[in-house]
């Protein structure tokens, strides 16, 4: 699947393709935050370490999906730097449902925070979140 993707759209081009699926993702996230400010605001606050590691598992998939082009652009193996900014990729992509899911659960709030302030929980007790 992933030496498809690849194929498809041009190894060189998929550092390219991941700033445009970030930008198309950005106006969503926006309108969410002008909808349920307060209620994203909290979730966010409960799962904190996770929502700031999104950066950093944001920059080290980048770095993934550069290596792979440039190891692809060379007649090199790629397939290891790009599964493992594919993996990076998915664990944003818990995050961000598992943020979703919390922001809607306010019921859950206060446990959680007595559980943990320093917000390094997830919400993985929410049935919905595993379809997601």
């Amino acid at each position: 699947m992933l030496g498809i993707a690849f194929s498809l759209m041009g190894r060189a081009q998929a550092p390219t393709v991941m700033a445009f699926v970030i930008n198309l993702g950005v106006p969503p996230l926006l309108f969410a935050q002008v909808l349920y400010g307060r209620a994203l605001y909290t979730s966010s606050v409960l799962i904190g370490a996770w929502w700031i590691s999104v950066i950093f598992l944001l920059m080290g998939s980048y770095y993934g999906l550069y290596v792979a082009a440039q190891r692809a652009d060379s007649r090199r193996p790629w397939k290891a730097p790009a599964l493992a900014a594919l993996l990076l990729i998915l664990t944003i992509a818990f995050i961000y449902s598992n943020n979703m899911t919390l922001m809607i659960r306010p019921q859950a709030w206060v446990a959680m925070y007595h559980a943990s302030p320093a917000g390094v929980q997830l919400n993985t007790e929410d049935p919905p979140l595993w379809p997601r």
